[in-house]
Formats: C-alpha cells, structure tokens, sequence
C-alpha cells in the first residue's frame, strides 16, 4: 500500500501556507485554492491515521482472528532403570529455569524423528533411536503457540550432558510433580505420572 503520509503533510504544510497568505494579502483566490486542498487533506488524513492505528494493532499481535501457524516442536522420554531424563531450561531464554522434556523445533523439511534425534545429538550430545510417537499436546503461550509430538528414544550413544541447559536429571516417574514445568510439557509429563505413555497413530 502506498505511504500517503509524506503527501498529506506537504499538503497540509501547503494549506496552511495559503491560508495565511489569504489572510495576510486579502487574497480571496487563496481562500478558494485552500478549501479545494483541503477537499484532499482531511480524507487523506483519515487514511493515513486508519492505516497507522492497523499496523500498531498488528505489530502488538492484536490481528484478532488471523490464525496462528503452530510451531512444532519435539520431546524425548529417555529412560534408564526406571527413571526418565528431565532438563532445565537456560536462564535467560522462553521459559527459563522451567524443567522440560529435552527436545526441540523442527526445522522446515525435516520429519518430527529427525529433528528430535538432531536435538538431542545437538542439546545433549548423544546418539538415540527414535521410537513410537506416545503423546501430543497444543498449548499457547503470549507470544507463540507450541504442538509437542513426544516420542520414546532409546540411547544408543553418548552420555547425556547439558550442552544447552541449566542442569539434568534423571527422575523417578512419581517424582515429577516436584518440578515446574514448561505448560506445553504438562499433557506429556501427566501420562508419565500416570504411567500412561501408549503409542499413538502418526
């Protein structure tokens, strides 16, 4: 769309001009030139003040209701005798010092088992075996809206290590309700409590 504003304030700036040279000349042509300006300046104001309060309503995420694309994200449940592996976020980011399955977004053109076996290779310095999808939940946060796709992993290689997080642990099943997770985690973390993770259809 065209930015008027730079025309409306020269035009504006130019009636005003003519007005005060009619005033100052008693030039009636001057008052004629004025009124016919503003005929252009007054609509043209009104566009461009409309046009303004939609870009401010849409920068603050006021869009109303334009779908949001969710992002897609991925978690593993890594086990070992009997204990599932929980991480902590990093200060200082979305959700810091909330407790997580370790996973992450999945990047354009990947599949969901691809990109958790990259996030984990790259957040925890391992190697796993993505196994069956066992849960999903959709939660919107403010400022974007998350579907996590969780998926048992078997560890094949590496010891897991917080490259990327504040701290792990490994965490007996009944035991989670002690930490504070991040909401779009709380679907999957409640299955686990429950001891209900069944694998469900891709």
């Amino acid at each position: 769309m065209p930015n008027w504003r730079p025309l409306t304030i020269a035009l504006f700036g130019l009636t005003v001009v003519l007005v005060a040279g009619g005033i100052v000349a008693g030039n009636t042509d001057a008052y004629i030139i004025a009124a016919v300006l503003l005929l252009f300046v007054v609509p043209a104001a009104v566009v461009v003040f409309l046009t303004d309060a939609r870009a401010r309503q849409a920068a603050q995420g006021g869009g109303g209701s334009t779908a949001v694309e969710p992002i897609l994200v991925t978690a593993g449940i890594l086990e070992r005798d009997g204990s599932v592996l929980i991480a902590r976020r990093r200060r200082g980011v979305r959700r810091g010092l909330l407790w997580e399955l370790p996973g992450g977004k999945v990047d354009a053109g990947e599949t969901p088992e691809a990109a958790l076996a990259r996030e984990l290779y790259e957040e925890l310095g391992v190697t796993v075996a993505v196994g069956e999808r066992v849960g999903t939940s959709l939660y919107r946060y403010p400022d974007q809206t998350v579907e996590l796709l969780a998926y048992r992993v078997a560890l094949q290689a590496g010891e897991p290590t917080a490259f990327e997080h504040e701290e792990l642990r490994w965490v007996r099943p009944r035991e989670l309700r002690n930490f504070e997770f991040a909401p779009a985690d709380l679907p999957i973390v409640g299955d686990l409590m429950r001891g209900g993770t069944q694998a469900v259809g891709h």
